[in-house]
C-alpha cells in the first residue's frame, strides 16, 4: 500500500495534466470517427442510389438493344427478299436479248384494228 506521504503532488498533477490531455484526444478522435462514419453513411446512400440509377439506366439499354437487333433481323429478312427478288427478275443478258429481238420486230410500226378500221373508214 502506498503511504499519502509518499505521493508527490508534482507527480500527480502531472498524471492529472497527462489524463486531461489524452481524455481531450480521446473526445476528438471520437468525434472524428463519428463524422467519418456519417460521411461513409451519406457515401453509401449515394452509391447505392447511383447503382439504382445506373441499373435503370442499364435496364432501358439493354431494350433498346434488343429493339435494335429486331429491326437488323428485319432488316436482313428485307435485303434478302430484295436480293431474292432480284435474283428471280431479268437479267442483264436476257434484258439484252430482248431489246435485240424488239429491235427486229419494230413494234412503233405495228397498227391497231382500231387504227386499221380508221384508215379503211377513211379511204
Amino acid at each position: 500500500m502506498i503511504m499519502a506521504s509518499e505521493i508527490d503532488k508534482k507527480e500527480v498533477m502531472e498524471l492529472s495534466g497527462y489524463l486531461k490531455t489524452m481524455s481531450f484526444r480521446l473526445q476528438i478522435l471520437q468525434k472524428t470517427a463519428s463524422n467519418i462514419s456519417t460521411e461513409i453513411d451519406s457515401l453509401t446512400k449515394r452509391i447505392i442510389d447511383k447503382k439504382a440509377g445506373l441499373s435503370k439506366d442499364f435496364s432501358v439499354i439493354k431494350k433498346e438493344v434488343a429493339d435494335i437487333r429486331e429491326e437488323i433481323r428485319f432488316i436482313q429478312r428485307a435485303i434478302l427478299e430484295v436480293i431474292n427478288q432480284l435474283k428471280r427478275s431479268v437479267k442483264i443478258e436476257e434484258f439484252e436479248r430482248f431489246k435485240k429481238r424488239m429491235d427486229v420486230w419494230n413494234p412503233e410500226s405495228f397498227v391497231s384494228k382500231r387504227e386499221v378500221k380508221k384508215v379503211l373508214r377513211d379511204n
